[in-house]
This record gives structure tokens, C-alpha cells and sequence, in this order.
């Protein structure tokens, strides 16, 4: 079960990633600390309207939690493909 907000977890060569909603960065952060765990390095990253508006252009999309995906991504007139 994923905590509150989460939608995906990613774990390659030794680094988590976590996607999901404003409120995984809360709940992530406290299940850490419940647990004594203490990462090394820890980044959030919340796409910007800018990184939107790229990924748009280079026909990738993010969804309403900031995770890319190539699917679905709609006609942009004048767009790169």
C-alpha cells in the first residue's frame, strides 16, 4: 500500500524516487522519520508551468500528480515532432 498521495515508486540502482501529489512530500517525509531514517540526499522536485509548457513542445505530458508520460499528449499547432 502506497502512502497518501504517492501514485508511483521507482527504485533504481540504490535511489527512491517518489511521484505523487503536494501530499506525498509531507507523508514520505514523516514515514522516514517515523522509521529513523535519515537520507543522505533528498530532492523535491514540483514541475513548474514553464516545465509544463517544454514537455508540452517536446511531446511529453505531466499528469496532475508532475509525473511525465509521452501518452496522450494532445495536438499542439506548431509544435516540434
Amino acid at each position: 500500500m502506497l502512502l497518501e498521495g504517492v501514485s508511483d515508486v521507482e527504485v533504481l540502482a540504490g535511489r527512491v524516487t517518489v511521484h505523487g501529489d503536494r501530499r506525498a512530500i509531507v507523508h514520505v517525509s514523516a514515514a522516514l522519520l517515523r522509521h529513523d531514517l535519515v537520507p543522505a540526499d533528498l530532492a523535491v522536485r514540483i514541475p513548474s508551468l514553464e516545465d509544463a509548457l517544454i514537455g508540452l513542445l517536446d511531446g511529453v505530458a505531466f499528469d496532475g500528480d508532475g509525473v511525465c508520460s509521452t501518452a496522450a499528449v494532445a495536438d499542439l499547432e506548431g509544435a516540434r515532432r
